[in-house]
């Protein structure tokens, strides 16, 4: 399998453009082809338009509440110790609650962004070697609103 920018775009714009976040939380990536992934998706998340949803071009608007707000920077800030974040996480200096959109790699199974549902634009990218051990990973998280796969 070859690393395909075509799929990073994709990957990217169902994360971003998903008015719930429940379309992709996690985003699982071959481990020969993570690297290259993981930069594709910090350069697509970096030239994200974050702003009022009511806005033409706005790609990503505010997070829904200001519990959730804090939930999605908690979330961030924990995998920032625990991993690395290689775009994005910061609270964005305007009015209302805006997030920039935050890619996360080499996080650990049992890190929250992992297990929990994130609801706002925070996206761990979960390195894999087979799908054998792919589908254990994912049986292995109870909470999920909805999968998707692209191939």
């Amino acid at each position: 399998m070859s690393f395909s920018p075509r799929l990073a775009k994709a990957a990217v714009s169902i994360a971003l453009s998903s008015p719930w976040r429940s379309e992709t939380a996690d985003v699982p990536v071959p481990a020969a082809m993570c690297d290259e992934f993981c930069a594709e998706m910090a350069r697509l998340a970096k030239m994200t338009i974050v702003g009022d949803g009511a806005e033409p071009g706005t790609q990503v608007g505010p997070i829904q509440s200001k519990d959730q707000y804090f939930k999605v920077l908690e979330l961030i800030e924990d995998s920032k110790a625990r991993g690395t974040i290689v775009a994005g996480g910061e609270a964005l200096e305007r009015t209302g609650r805006f997030v920039a959109p935050a890619i996360a790699r080499d996080l650990p199974d049992d890190a929250p962004q992992v297990r929990e549902e994130q609801f706002g634009p925070a996206f761990p990218v979960l390195k894999y070697d087979d799908l054998d051990d792919l589908v254990a990973r994912a049986n292995d998280i109870i909470y999920g609103l909805a999968g998707t796969i692209l191939s």
